[in-house]
């Protein structure tokens, strides 16, 4: 009994003819471009990544001044941000590859008092699931002094 499918071997691709399928040049430059097309892409869409993210986060899109000065103030401010952010985020385990946003709302924006004394900037952390993480990463840091407030050292608390 034959069928319309009898033809074809499951080991060598075949075209509808019965002859073994060997890609012709033209298919083959078309194979190469798509995995250039692929790899590009996937540059640019990093690139495009980057710039949603300061758009999105730091309201790139409205800047604050008509003036070019300021305009162009304002851009490097941004990419400034965005570049501090990145490090931090590189300094956290599991955050490494964390947007700006993401950091800001896990780290940055949390719930914190600050008492000033004669000595010490005490600043305390209330409760937060990733306190365990900014107290791995304080500890790591040499002491901090401020000379500009009277040497006063910083010192970090969690209740």
């Amino acid at each position: 009994m034959s069928s319309a499918f009898s033809n074809f071997s499951i080991h060598k691709p075949q075209n509808f003819s019965g002859v073994p399928f060997v890609p012709y040049e033209a298919e083959l430059v078309a194979m190469i471009n798509a995995i250039w097309l692929c790899t590009y892409y996937g540059k640019r869409w990093r690139v495009e990544n980057n710039i949603a993210e300061n758009v999105d986060f730091f309201n790139l899109n409205s800047v604050q001044s008509p003036v070019i000065v300021q305009v162009n103030f304002d851009i490097a401010m941004t990419l400034i941000a965005n570049s501090l952010y990145k490090i931090l985020a590189r300094k956290l385990r599991w955050f490494e590859q964390a947007a700006p946003k993401t950091i800001s709302r896990k780290f940055i924006n949390i719930e914190s008092q600050i008492n000033i004394t004669a000595h010490e900037f005490i600043i305390q952390y209330k409760k937060n699931t990733y306190n365990p993480m900014i107290k791995d990463w304080i500890n790591k840091l040499d002491e901090i002094k401020t000379p500009w407030i009277g040497n006063r050292k910083l010192v970090y608390e969690f209740l």
